[in-house]
């Protein structure tokens, strides 16, 4: 998988805009809907929702590429279930929404660790492991 670097306008707005606030604009179809009445509005609009887009895949493929580094057996059992799913939608949304980049391997390797180690069985301590690491800065 060939890691593309950011665009400049990416970095600017990966580096100087608060990502709650990305968020919060793509998610606020009226404020959007107004930006793009306003000359060149369509285009920022684009441009800010394009950018925040890359964010995300640029975390997701840091995220996936650790942990495709391990040696991780998934069964139909194990993807089916509830625990696991829950451990993996809860570790991958908190590697989203982190910007440290080794803070994100941190996360995969966790959920790797509790694959392997069969300690997602006990899904009340994964979710304490996952919470201090969300606390903790790199």
């Amino acid at each position: 998988m060939e890691k593309q670097p950011l665009s400049k306008f990416d970095r600017y707005i990966k580096n100087s805009v608060k990502e709650s606030v990305l968020e919060d604009y793509k998610n606020n179809s009226v404020i959007r809907g107004l930006i793009q009445l306003v000359p060149y509005g369509a285009l920022v609009d684009n441009m800010i929702t394009i950018s925040y887009n890359n964010i995300l895949i640029d975390r997701s493929k840091i995220f996936y590429s650790e942990l495709n580094s391990g040696s991780i057996i998934l069964t139909p059992e194990v993807i089916e279930s509830e625990d696991f799913l829950h451990a993996y939608f809860s570790t991958y949304k908190a590697a989203l929404y982190t910007r440290q980049r080794n803070k994100i391997r941190f996360f995969a390797r966790l959920l790797r660790s509790g694959l392997i180690e069969q300690s997602i069985v006990n899904i009340n301590e994964y979710e304490d492991y996952l919470k201090i690491l969300d606390e903790l800065s790199y």
